[in-house]
């Protein structure tokens, strides 16, 4: 039978990530006579069975002939070690790939010899793509297909964004390759700190800090927080200890996404908590706002309850009432009144109400016109010995 390219590459795939590395495998064994087998059957090379055919040349045929399989050869030669190397280097569109892979496995090794033994053509463009994706179990290989021609040469001391990839990417060994291979301050970008907080890489924040790059201050502080990275949160906040934007940039965030995980361990570290209760109540994080009463509630703000009341959030107005944060119900009221926010109206009125104004209410709902609000209000007057 006889198959064209495209039919191998999908045959190649039906038969598995087994049967793929037991033939390349047998490359590197010297060219068993099973691999030549399956190759000739599907009639993809042309090599006598006498053949003593190099690497090289059947790196190339699995690169050009059927390239969706290259991506799982590629890893896989990259971990048998630096044999295969000087093998693939001769092969300029592998050598590419396995730089690629390089810096997205963190593979120092496979990067220094790359820097010995071959011109490497790098896009910053590229590493910009790789550094925002997620690690797979292959490179890219969209990613690597698009390289076209004007890659400026990679050196180890002038890549513009190889340290930030490396840092992203979690990969402290290859970060401190470039370091120590003279990548300059102009090749680091601030805007990495935050992503690699947000990903919780400890030990590269850690060492980038040791060695004074910018970047891990509020924001960096906020990402950590609002992923979830406890240590690291806590870590750059003895780092920033001068700089008191930084513990309320990760108060917000953990009120943001809901952490209540980061306000607890803030909390055992003896951080002033009380201020995650506003934006608890701006993004409606009602859990946020109770373990920050229940800790911290005479170092809440007062202005709390009118901030619920003015956005309308009900539950937490009634988190507020039931923990005795009422000092601010007539501004509360106004507030709730202005914006039309009539359960919240409702629920002041539930109880008792000797403290409020109806009638200066009254007076900000016909000002907002407010009619419904209006209404109820009215039905509330002779309840108010106020009203003139």
């Amino acid at each position: 039978m006889t198959w064209n390219r495209n039919n191998a590459a999908m045959a190649l795939c039906v038969l598995g990530t087994a049967e793929l590395v037991s033939a390349i495998a047998s490359f590197q064994r010297g060219l068993h006579g099973d691999t030549l087998d399956l190759l000739h059957e599907l009639d993809v090379v042309d090599i006598p069975f006498d053949s003593d055919a190099s690497l090289v040349a059947i790196a190339e045929t699995l690169a050009t002939a059927f390239a969706s399989v290259h991506r799982t050869f590629l890893p896989w030669l990259a971990r048998r070690g630096q044999a295969p190397f000087a093998h693939v280097c001769h092969v300029k569109h592998l050598r590419h790939e396995l730089l690629y892979f390089a810096l997205a496995y963190g593979r120092v090794d496979i990067m220094q010899h790359l820097a010995k033994t071959a011109r490497i053509f790098l896009s910053p463009a590229r590493l910009q793509s790789l550094a925002s994706s997620t690690a797979s179990s292959e490179v890219p290989y969209a990613m690597l297909r698009s390289m076209r021609d004007g890659f400026r040469p990679l050196r180890l001391d002038v890549c513009r964004n190889a340290l930030g990839v490396a840092c992203v990417l979690g990969h402290l060994p290859l970060a401190q390759h470039l370091l120590e291979h003279r990548i300059t301050g102009r090749a680091w970008e601030p805007s990495s700190a935050v992503a690699i907080c947000w990903k919780g890489h400890l030990d590269v924040a850690r060492y980038l800090c040791e060695h004074a790059y910018a970047g891990f201050g509020a924001d960096a502080a906020a990402a950590a927080a609002g992923n979830g990275h406890v240590e690291l949160l806590v870590f750059l906040l003895r780092h920033t200890r001068d700089d008191g934007s930084v513990l309320d940039a990760a108060l917000v965030a953990a009120a943001k996404f809901g952490r209540v995980d980061v306000l607890a361990a803030l909390h055992d570290a003896l951080c002033d908590i009380a201020l995650a209760a506003v934006p608890a109540i701006t993004y409606d994080q009602v859990g946020v706002l109770r373990f920050v009463l229940a800790r911290q509630c005479e170092s809440v703000p007062a202005q709390a309850l009118e901030h619920a009341a003015t956005l309308g959030r009900l539950d937490a107005v009634r988190l507020l009432h039931e923990f005795g944060l009422v000092s601010h119900r007539q501004q509360a009221l106004l507030a709730a009144v202005a914006n039309g926010h009539e359960p919240v109206v409702r629920y002041l009125y539930s109880g008792a109400a000797s403290d409020l104004s109806t009638a200066a209410a009254i007076k900000v709902a016909k000002r907002a016109k407010q009619q419904e609000v209006l209404r109820y209000l009215k039905t509330q007057r002779t309840d108010d010995c106020r009203v003139q």
